[in-house]
């Protein structure tokens, strides 16, 4: 190679060094996107599924959006989040010993209120309820109904409580869970090893073999739509404390 081209060889290297540099400056300089306006409110209502009753304070209600996060204390069941830019937000409520929601698509086009869709938090079970093991399930004649028949799965469990911290699910495969399947319906238990279930709330056919499994979870809560998964949350629900399978026979 002669000095010459040597020269122009290392000549380009460096205005393709500097046209990187100020590229990476320009970026580097550009600022945040900024919203058209500040001045946006969202605000809804808290309850917490409580038998004590215990008032829904001491937590905060996150809304996250285009510009960051903004947060509201709750008052009177009520929480206000002011000073908000136009965009796409989603709401976090959690408050601890409670299961966690998340609403999503709250929408704000500037100088407005949106008021988001009332929600409610469940307590979570004991951290020391220890998940009975479910010996077998049967299909058993009602006492006090004439040809009525009720599902009863035997447990170990040794403690009378009217509902116990226990959510089934149910599927026609083996390998039933709570994330895959969504047959799942609230415990009947009012002795102190067994659960009942009313066979009139399930959709299976007579004769289809059903297998059930428990979940540790709040009997009361029911769940709700996760409308960006499309799936049904149970905020209580602990997946890593759950019951063996067992299996009936649909009446």
């Amino acid at each position: 190679m002669s000095l010459t081209n040597f020269h122009m060889f290392h000549r380009n290297d460096l205005i393709v060094i500097v046209l990187y540099a100020l590229t990476m400056l320009s970026v580097s300089c550009e600022k945040d996107p900024e919203p058209l306006t500040t001045n946006s409110v969202i605000t809804g209502y808290v309850y917490l599924d409580d038998p004590d009753f215990e008032s829904p304070t001491g937590f905060e209600v996150v809304a996250s959006g285009p510009y960051g996060q903004k947060s509201a204390s709750i008052s009177n069941d009520q929480f206000v989040i002011t000073g908000l830019g136009n965009g796409n937000y989603y709401l976090d409520y959690s408050r601890d010993n409670y299961g966690s929601v998340r609403q999503y698509g709250i929408q704000l086009f500037g100088n407005d209120t949106a008021h988001a869709e009332y929600v409610q938090l469940y307590k979570k079970p004991s951290p020391n309820f220890v998940m009975p093991e479910f010996i077998r399930a049967s299909v058993v004649d009602n006492e006090g109904y004439e040809s009525r028949k009720i599902i009863r799965i035997e447990t170990n469990y040794s403690t009378y409580e009217t509902y116990w911290p226990v959510r089934l699910f149910m599927h026609v495969s083996k390998e039933v869970s709570c994330s895959e399947y969504m047959e799942s319906y609230p415990t009947m238990a009012n002795y102190v090893n067994e659960l009942y279930i009313e066979p009139s709330w399930l959709h299976f056919s007579s004769g289809t073999e059903v297998f059930v499994i428990g979940y540790s979870c709040n009997p009361r809560d029911n769940g709700y739509l996760d409308t960006y998964k499309n799936e049904l949350i149970f905020s209580t629900l602990d997946k890593n404390k759950h019951s063996n399978v067992v299996s009936f026979i649909m009446p």
